[in-house]
């Protein structure tokens, strides 16, 4: 059976760079708990009870400003090459799970899907996921090392700012799972407007050609409205959640300090300690609530880790993805029929009677001189000439080779009918010294045929 990969096993390959990480981080959350000890000796100056000299604390100060500086810029510069590592092995790896795939697997979806995934959906992962993990361990670390030093000044108090402070992060497992469909529904419409995109910009000569450039202006930004009413959509659920937790943050604040003040006002602490726990209980909070904010983002980027895992976890090997020589071929005379067929209703919707040679000018113009020269163009009009009447759409039939070759690639267009009018006097010359006789192509129902 096939090991199942999971994007979290990034941090496991680069543990080296991630173990350097969290010793710094470590290192710089104890810088708090240096600083609450300078503002204990700081009080004392006020109250006349130090028993330390002016010198001594401002000597104190420096060393900690110097510990604090140099643990900060080492834990981001892990955090900088981790981020760096894993972001480059993500691409790469999606890139090759997408080069591994059997060409059957391949071209069962849109080229603008992977494109997609290659973007939107790993340029996701990357600023939501793996971004914001190493942020919470590191808040996690400034919050364990704090309440602990609350400890040291009285146990009551850590245990009311560790119940209080925890609230917050109750938020995002409360709306994670809504925000995670709001979530894919935003990507999956990425997905579409990727693939409209990559169609529009393949077509440009086509759409030039045949002057339809205010029509795809108009669904390029109906497309693009589209995007972002989802996009509006996942932030208007997402903010008040948000005032939320920082509401909650600040009540909650307030309350765990006038439970300290109380305890001074009844004797409980010293008061010249009452700065430092003020320090301390702000510290605590304030990484809480940065947890809280972090995890909704990570809560956002799980449809995109999923679906990347996925791509990964894709078993390559069975049997039916293999494809032969003569099923490529097969498919790829199939493709350049049915791209043949909609240039040609295209150009039926714009004149309503159409001949053989006008229509091989048309595609000269659009695509050059060498999509004459290609073997399927006479060959599909050899083709095309076996009947005298086609229907596209959901009621065409299936009587010849060509209709079935059509019928996949228009079963959810809508209806067109045109006939083909034989016996002109010209001729054609199609591919390389191949020539046929020119015939008429009328749309039905624009002459009521």
């Amino acid at each position: 059976m096939q090991e199942q990969i999971f994007v979290h096993g990034y941090f496991g390959r680069n543990k080296g760079i991630l173990t350097g990480f969290v010793i710094f981080s470590i290192m710089s959350g104890t810088s708090y708990m240096l600083w609450s000890f300078l503002f204990e000796q700081a009080s004392g100056f006020a109250g006349g009870t130090a028993d330390t000299s002016i010198q001594q604390l401002c000597l104190s100060a420096g060393l900690c400003l110097l510990y604090f500086v140099v643990s900060q810029q080492l834990m981001f510069y892990f955090q900088r090459r981790l981020l760096k590592q894993i972001n480059t092995q993500l691409k790469q790896d999606v890139f090759h799970a997408l080069m591994k795939k059997g060409v059957a697997k391949f071209t069962e979806k849109n080229s603008a899907v992977y494109l997609s995934v290659l973007n939107n959906d790993v340029t996701n992962l990357e600023n939501n996921y793996f971004a914001k993990i190493p942020e919470i361990l590191q808040n996690g670390f400034v919050f364990l090392t704090c309440a602990g030093v609350l400890c040291y000044y009285d146990v009551r108090i850590v245990c009311l700012v560790i119940l209080t402070a925890l609230l917050p992060v109750a938020v995002p497992f409360l709306i994670g799972e809504k925000l995670s469909q709001k979530t894919k529904a935003l990507y999956e419409e990425l997905e579409n407007y990727n693939r409209k995109l990559k169609d529009w910009m393949g077509g440009f000569e086509v759409i030039h050609s045949f002057q339809v450039e205010d029509e795809v202006k108009k669904r390029f930004a109906k497309s693009v409205e589209d995007v972002e009413k989802r996009r509006y959509e996942g932030r208007r659920y997402q903010n008040p959640y948000g005032i939320l937790t920082l509401l909650l943050t600040y009540l909650i604040l307030s309350i765990q300090l006038f439970v300290s003040a109380y305890l001074v006002f009844t004797g409980s602490i010293s008061e010249w300690m009452l700065l430092s726990i003020f320090y301390l209980i702000s510290s605590v909070n304030n990484p809480i609530r940065e947890i809280a904010y972090l995890l909704l983002d990570v809560k956002a980027a799980i449809p995109n880790a999923r679906k990347i895992e996925a791509l990964f976890n894709e078993s390559n090997e069975r049997p039916e993805d293999i494809e032969f020589a003569d099923e490529i071929e097969e498919k790829r005379i199939k493709d350049n029929y049915v791209f043949l067929m909609k240039n040609l209703i295209a150009c039926l919707k714009k004149s309503d009677i159409i001949t053989l040679g006008q229509f091989a000018d048309a595609m000269k113009r659009a695509y050059g001189e060498q999509v004459l020269r290609n073997a399927d163009f006479f060959s599909f009009f050899v083709n095309l000439c076996q009947k005298d009447e086609y229907q596209l759409g959901s009621d065409a039939g299936e009587d010849t080779f060509l209709d079935a070759y059509l019928e996949e690639g228009f079963k959810d267009t809508e209806s067109f009918t045109f006939a083909i009018r034989k016996g002109l006097s010209g001729q054609v010359i199609l591919s390389d010294n191949c020539m046929m006789a020119d015939v008429e192509l009328v749309r039905k129902e624009a002459h009521g045929e």
